[in-house]
């Protein structure tokens, strides 16, 4: 990477994609909790759908069918990871103020 003078972003970026470019065809083939699959949202963060673009380059068979099956693994295990990643991302929802903001606005006191 350094000869072909590719950044130190880009280089951990194409690092991180080939060190997990199979994890997704694993996780798409066992069926993983949604705990299971936080954990690899977590893990990959923002490299994620890049990952399974990989994934999906990664097919190959001499066989239609095997690919047909496993780009339909990789496509509901993608549209599983969305739905958990909107969900919890609405569940992560931070209120602009909380009850000691309103109380000290409004001169309320604690009671104690």
């Amino acid at each position: 990477m350094q000869r072909l003078n590719i950044s130190e972003e880009k280089n951990l970026f194409i690092g991180r994609l080939i060190r997990f470019h199979l994890r997704p065809h694993l996780l798409a083939k066992e069926d993983p909790s949604d705990n299971a699959l936080r954990r690899f949202i977590r893990e990959l963060g923002k490299d994620l759908m890049p990952l399974f673009t990989i994934a999906k380059a990664d097919l190959t068979s001499h066989n239609p069918g095997r690919v047909q099956t496993a780009k339909e693994r990789l496509d509901s295990l993608e549209a599983r990871v969305k739905e958990i990643n909107k969900k919890d991302k609405l569940t992560s929802f931070k209120l602009a103020l909380d009850g000691y903001a309103i109380m000290e606005t409004l001169a309320v006191p604690e009671e104690e």
